[in-house]
């Protein structure tokens, strides 16, 4: 109030809500759709396909409205599922919250059709320890890790003599299910040529059994050993086509020797005896690999 020639004035001074009309309507969270993905993809391509679904969340209303949520870590290639909360924020009301489930889907009767996998570590009787006098890796177990195509499956060393997998490795060896090896029919041969040019089994190929330890159908045949840094690496272009125990086509190609595999492994940092690999698995029976 003040005083102006005997008048006095009042002076008013009005706050207004710093949103809008429109602006300040409810607030509203969309949150994404529950979704599946089949297991065995790569695991960078199941990160990615989650990213995007998180980004899929959508906010309007409210004032200055926005949506953050509570986990960042897609589930394994292999399996899992995570239930993630969205939560919706707005300077002039209270905050919203959903929830959605992204799922990775390992139940092999789900994938149909031929699959593509990428394993990563399988461990092929790698050192439990080192020597604490010389640093020498020691703790070898001596035995086969056996693995099955079809459902992606360590299969257990006792059943080692049946016919449930398909090839085994043990350091740099690879055995497969047949003759000196096993009880099985599995089959394979080397093709030389890129892994995603083989479209199919060509006609004249020839199947190898493992025949006696010196003499295995793929052996110690994939690889190259540089003795001064005593690391061993994949020979490029050795594409494995195998035909499993039970009568089905698979291309493999093997892709690191070492645990997560290392860009440059270095004998002295990197753990070996970790194979990591790619294939193609045709469960219809056919040669084709598309």
């Amino acid at each position: 109030m003040k005083l102006l020639n005997g008048v006095f004035f009042i002076t008013a001074i009005i706050v207004l809500n710093s949103c809008s009309k429109e602006e300040s309507s409810t607030l509203v969270l969309n949150c994404p759709q529950n979704k599946t993905e089949a297991a065995f993809q790569s695991q960078d391509s199941i990160n990615l396909k989650f990213a995007n679904w998180l980004s899929s969340a959508k906010v309007s209303g409210g004032c200055n409205a926005a949506v953050t949520n509570d986990h960042l870590s897609a589930p394994n290639a292999f399996g899992g599922s995570v239930t993630v909360t969205f939560t919706a924020t707005s300077t002039c009301g209270s905050p919203v919250t959903c929830t959605a489930t992204f799922t990775v889907n390992d139940d092999p009767s789900s994938l149909g059709g031929i699959r593509n996998v990428y394993y990563k570590n399988l461990a092929a009787d790698p050192a439990t320890g080192y020597d604490p006098m010389t640093g020498a890796p020691i703790g070898y177990k001596n035995l086969f890790t056996f693995f099955r195509f079809s459902d992606t499956t360590l299969v257990p060393t006792t059943d080692s003599a049946t016919g449930k997998w398909d090839i085994a490795f043990k350091s740099s060896t690879i055995i497969i299910n047949s003759g000196f090896s096993g009880p099985g029919s599995a089959a394979a041969f080397v093709y030389n040529g890129l892994f995603s040019e083989l479209k199919e089994v060509p006609q004249d190929s020839v199947f190898k059994q493992d025949v006696s330890s010196t003499e295995l159908a793929i052996g110690k045949s994939w690889y190259n050993y540089d003795p001064a840094a005593m690391i061993l690496t994949p020979k490029p272009g050795k594409v494995f086509v195998i035909k499993t125990a039970n009568n089905k086509y698979v291309k493999m190609e093997i892709l690191s020797y070492y645990k997560d595999s290392p860009a440059s492994p270095n004998a002295f940092v990197d753990q070996a005896r970790f194979y990591s690999f790619k294939y193609v698995y045709q469960p219809d029976g056919s040669k084709k690999f598309e």
